[in-house]
């Protein structure tokens, strides 16, 4: 079950539900794809300039996150995230990989900041 003090988030991506945490490991990995800083990225997706790459290394990232060395060579790649992300629809998923990156990088204090001001509308990612 996902946690959000834990930066989690639960998503049905690929006809699997997926467990997606960041962790430092996979915030460095989400930089170095990215090539802008996860605050950086979380600004330009909360003014809707959107990147299909971007949003796909947010979630691979966050897929890896909580997987150890091992269980990674297993993981899907960032191109095969892409293209589950296209598949799902990119618009589909960009509320949910907001809250998930806001999870990531804030305090569960600035979170509930966060929260409040969107007015506490906010859908679980699994609810359709």
């Amino acid at each position: 079950m996902a946690n959000k003090h834990r930066a989690e988030i639960e998503i049905e991506l690929g006809d699997k539900k997926r467990l997606l945490r960041l962790t430092f490991n996979s915030l460095v990995e989400l930089e170095e794809t990215a090539g802008r800083t996860a605050f950086e990225i979380l600004e330009r997706l909360s003014q809707r300039v959107i990147e299909i790459k971007t949003v796909a290394a947010v979630i691979w990232a966050g897929i890896r996150g909580p997987m150890s060395p091992k269980e990674r060579l297993a993981a899907p790649s960032l191109e095969e995230v892409g293209e589950m992300v296209f598949d799902v629809g990119i618009m589909n998923l960009l509320p949910t990989v907001l809250t998930f990156l806001s999870y990531g990088i804030t305090t569960p204090e600035q979170m509930a900041d966060i929260e409040e001001t969107a007015g506490g509308n906010e859908k679980s990612p699994t609810e359709s």
